[in-house]
């Protein structure tokens, strides 16, 4: 028989139908249209109201689906339907056992829509429990999958124990969906219990099994753990894929241990893997929240040769990195980057660089990109428009930063908690209350409820005004909003009140929060120690210092800050400074705040020498400058009248896009006459800015009398002859070129700041500066030399693609030398490899155009260097051999052909994919902890041969022509000849060969 529709019809069935049921039931036309409804049979109607009816319909066509889900689906949508499980699990039963598993899908989440999933999945466990175990079975596990579909974690926890419990087993499939809902939520035990019972429950784990582990332990810090699932993997038959080692390399990378991650990733080169942005992506955000730019840089390019081309994620990543750094110019030019590989910045890379931008302060800048990415169709989001009203904010730009929050609303955005909390802020920290109050309002009436945070900037603005009463009611009213007050909170109440004198409702109000349970902090105790600082109470401040050392409480880089500053500010010089050493004994690093508190100290008792060297040393160590840092310089050195000086500090604030301020100008300017300070920031800047047209650049006193004048002319530094010049005590050279060299060596031993200024630390990255002086080997304490140039714009060359600098006879003097890139030694030749043997302190050095006849000498020199970790060597020219024998290694870049390599304390090869075109014969010889095989040499199509002497057993094993994993690797080549030497002679060896017929002979 068959099913008839008429197009006429308004019911769902023929008569035909009828023919199917049994005798004593007669099945009558039903719809499923409200309207229609008054047409149903009456008998129909007691299927709604009785559930046993409804059993007995369904079971009448259980043997034909769709005619019994039509049913349901109509008895379910009256509105006196009496819902029961068991009506639900009949419906589901005659579902699945004829495989109509969609549709029950559709029944199980009305089942959880209407409640009645609870009895439903008891009704089905205690099926299960029977006859008719693999239906429920199946059932349950669709249970399963469509709580985890609807992310009901304690549900899907429910049915997968009730299964288990009762011997019935989830398909591994569910368990999958299970183990990542915990993982999500980083419930790391719950996954482990879970893994657990499937492994005692014989559910066989797969690869999104494992992979799922792996994941779940990398997140918790438990990489090792993690990277144990591979041998697990392994006795399971389960083979890794490339997410196991993209996990494993996130894991890994986000712990910095970098050289694990690289070795993963060349595992899975060996193991045809593909190897992608997102394997190398974790590893390059590692490198730069390490602020191993260099090394981030250098993955990029490995990425490039290994064909795993940059995503727009990869460039963003690192963008974001010196964005934070402050480092904007070198974030921004990764847009040109980008867009030269064909890569289009999205709207994170323009979020970011607004991000960086807004830090410096220069919002002008923020406001023009976020010109630029209307410009390019890309549409601003919330967070676009919250980064700039930061910004706006930050720089006391209220009006635009309020405007910026209409525009968005006119552009079909809608503030959030967070766009509101910046507008109150901000106008709380500039003493607008009635706007900050407005906003607030503003925020209420647009339905959005404040947070924690929103809250607390309120009070932090009426304390700011000094009104506690208000402060300390909006604290109430938060706490009647379903927000009781936090750490921050109370902290923040604590620290208004002290600024506030009110030492005694301070110390009451701490006594409270311990009462709640909420015990103290680092900026509880820094509150209460700065508010007794700024009172002069230094005795009482170092009393509560001493109390919160007692009471286990570390104190933060803020607390020493404050303390530094404030003897320093009172020229207490020794009390300031042995706080800045404690600080650092306890592995607390100083801020760019310690720092300008100790410098200001310095400076203002003329001990402008120590704070250079301070100036220096926060750079060495990765701290910036800010526009406080060089103020607080400029305005001492202009108090001393060193112009100069000055001028050069301004210029580097211009350089770094440090944006200088009134505070900054007045510094520079206060011997000017009143009338020509502003003519004189004007014409100093656009000076400073117009690159090589330089014009002469006078100072003015206020006698009017001219002391100094700097000509500066296509980047060539001219010092005019004067009566009283002695207080030069630095070169400034305004653009980046070559010109250094004339002046350096005249004029270093006159100055004072150029001496404190690479005293430690010699910084030329990036310059065109190539010839250094050999005035330079004086400073013996010099520990960092970096000097070199990148051609970006230019076509790609290995050998061309960065330049070093030229250095005289006397390079030994340099013995505290650390790390030293890139000196171009064909000029100096062997004399000046020979001195290199004295610099024993080196951990890093490069070297470029390297000459063959340059080779035994600069082994030499190298086998003396007990510290070096990084090696970089590259070639003078293409056709150049350079044949080294190298100490144990951590880093080696060699750019150069071979003839023979020897290397002893290395574990690892990678030869990229391009390089090395024409090499024709290999040679590894006694490379002890060499135990993998090179997977570059896969790419080597020219290797005739390949010579191993005396290499490690499991080197060797992993060629062999029947068992060896890595065989594929060589298979190309035509022959390898392995040897190991039994004896002391020349001719003590066993040899044996392999050929590319995979015959061993």
């Amino acid at each position: 028989m068959t099913l008839s529709f008429r197009p006429s019809s308004t019911t769902f069935f023929s008569k035909t139908i009828t023919l199917f049921l049994k005798p004593h039931f007669r099945f009558y036309p039903f719809s499923t249209n409200p309207q229609i409804d008054n047409s149903v049979n009456p008998h129909f109607h007691s299927a709604v109201t009785q559930p046993e009816f409804l059993l007995r319909v369904l079971n009448s066509v259980k043997h034909r689906p769709l005619t019994a889900l039509r049913f349901f689906r109509w008895v379910e949508k009256q509105p006196n339907f009496h819902r029961s499980e068991t009506a639900f699990v009949a419906i589901l039963d005659i579902l699945a056992k004829n495989g109509f598993m969609k549709p029950a899908y559709w029944v199980m989440e009305k089942a959880i829509e209407v409640k009645v999933d609870g009895g439903v999945l008891d009704v089905l466990v205690g099926i299960g429990c029977g006859r008719n175990s693999e239906v429920s079975v199946k059932l349950l596990d669709l249970l399963i999958q469509v709580f985890a579909k609807k992310l009901i974690l304690e549900k899907c926890l429910m049915v997968f124990y009730k299964m288990v419990n009762n011997g019935l087993l989830p398909d591994v499939r569910n368990c999958n969906r299970v183990l990542k809902l915990l993982k999500d939520k980083s419930m790391v035990n719950e996954v482990e219990e879970v893994y657990s019972v499937m492994i005692k429950c014989q559910i066989r784990p797969t690869i999104v099994t494992f992979n799922t582990m792996m994941d779940s332990r990398c997140k918790e810090g438990e990489v090792g753990r993690a990277v144990e699932v591979l041998d697990v993997m392994r006795m399971f038959g389960c083979d890794p894929n490339d997410v196991s080692y993209n996990v494993l390399v996130n894991g890994l990378s986000g712990k910095g241990e970098f050289d694990r991650a690289k070795e993963l990733i060349e595992q899975m080169s060996m193991l045809g893997l593909k190897v992608s942005a997102h394997t190398y992506n974790p590893l390059i955000r590692g490198f730069c929240k390490k602020e191993m730019f260099e090394e981030a840089n250098d993955l990029r390019r490995e990425m490039l040769g290994r064909g795993a081309l940059p995503t727009v994620v990869t460039y963003n990543t690192i963008m974001y990195s010196l964005c934070r750094l402050g480092r904007v110019s070198d974030a921004r030019r990764y847009l040109d980057v980008m867009v030269n590989e064909d890569l289009m910045p999205d709207l994170v890379s323009y979020n970011t660089l607004i991000y960086g931008y807004s830090r410096l302060g220069n919002f002008a800048e923020a406001l023009l990109l976020f010109s630029e990415l209307r410009s390019k169709n890309l549409v601003p989001s919330v967070v676009t428009y919250n980064t700039l009203i930061d910004g706006g904010c930050r720089t006391g730009n209220l009006d635009i930063a309020k405007g910026m929050k209409d525009d968005m609303i006119k552009h079909g955005l809608c503030p959030d908690v967070v766009t509101f909390t910046i507008l109150v802020r901000g106008f709380c920290q500039m003493g607008n209350l009635p706007m900050a109050k407005e906003l607030f309002d503003e925020m209420l009436s647009r339905g959005l409820k404040p947070d924690c945070i929103a809250y607390t900037t309120r009070i932090v603005g009426e304390l700011k005004l000094g009104n506690p009463s208000k402060a300390f009611g909006m604290k109430e009213e938060m706490k009647a909003e379903g927000f009781p007050p936090d750490l921050i909170t109370y902290n923040v109440l604590i620290n208004g009140l002290c600024k506030l004198g009110n030492f005694d409702d301070a110390n009451e109000l701490v006594q409270k929060m311990r009462l709640e349970g909420i015990v103290p902090d680092h900026v509880t105790y820094t509150s209460i120690i700065h508010a007794h600082l700024i009172s002069g109470l230094l005795r009482k401040a170092e009393e509560v210092f001493s109390d919160m050392l007692k009471k286990g409480i570390h104190p933060s880089v803020v607390t020493y800050t404050v303390l530094i500053h404030s003897y320093a500010v009172r020229g207490r010089l020794d009390f300031a400074k042995k706080y800045f050493d404690e600080m650092q004994d306890k592995g607390v690093s100083p801020n760019v705040i310690t720092y300008n508190a100790l410098i200001y100290g310095l400076c203002k008792e003329n001990m402008m020498d120590v704070a250079y060297n301070l100036f220096a040393e926060m750079e060495s160590k990765g701290v910036s400058p800010n526009k406080y840092t060089y103020t607080i310089l400029i305005n001492e050195n202009s108090n001393l009248q060193y112009w100069q000086d000055a001028l050069k500090l301004y210029k580097d604030m211009l350089d770094r896009e440090i944006k200088p301020d009134s505070c900054t100008h007045s510094a520079l300017m206060k011997h000017l006459s009143k009338d020509y300070k502003l003519l004189a920031v004007l014409r100093l800047e656009n000076v400073i800015r117009e690159g090589d047209t330089w014009k002469s650049v006078g100072f003015i006193n206020l006698d009017s009398k001219e002391i100094n004048s700097t000509w500066i002319a296509e980047g060539f530094v001219k010092l005019e002859e004067s009566k009283n010049n002695s207080h030069f005590r630095a070169i400034h050279v305004f653009e980046k070129g070559g010109f250094l060299e004339p002046f350096l060596g005249k004029l270093c031993a006159k100055s004072r700041v150029l001496k404190a200024l690479i005293c430690k630390a010699m910084d030329l990255r990036e310059t065109l500066v190539h010839e250094i002086p050999n005035v330079i080997n004086k400073l013996t304490k010099l520990r960092n030399f970096l000097a070199f140039h990148r051609y970006y714009e230019e076509k790609y060359s290995v050998l061309g693609f960065i330049t070093g600098v030229l250095m005289e006879k006397g390079i030994k003097n340099l013995t505290s030398l650390q790390n030293m890139c890139y000196v171009e030694v064909d000029h100096g030749g062997v004399d000046l490899i020979e001195e290199m043997k004295m610099l024993r302190q080196l951990r890093k050095l490069g070297l470029r155009r390297v000459k063959r006849e340059l080779v035994n000498a600069l082994s030499a020199a190298i086998e003396e260097m007990q510290h070096l970790e990084s090696l970089n060597i590259t070639a003078i020219a293409e056709d150049e051999i350079i044949d080294l024998t190298l100490p144990k290694l951590r880093r080696l870049h060699l750019k150069a052909r071979l003839d023979k390599f020897y290397l002893n304390g290395v574990n690892h090869i990678l030869i990229e994919k391009g390089a090395l075109l024409s090499l024709e014969h290999l040679k590894l010889e006694k490379i002890p902890q060499l135990k993998v095989v090179p997977s570059g040499i896969k790419h080597l199509d020219k290797l005739k041969a390949i010579d191993l002497v005396d290499m490690p057993d499991e080197f060797v094993k992993s060629i062999d022509p029947d068992e060896g994993q890595d065989r594929w690797i060589i298979k190309h080549v035509s022959i390898v000849f392995i040897r190991q030497w039994f004896g002391p002679k020349f001719y003590d060896y066993e040899i044996r060969t392999i050929n590319s017929s995979s015959k061993e002979s």
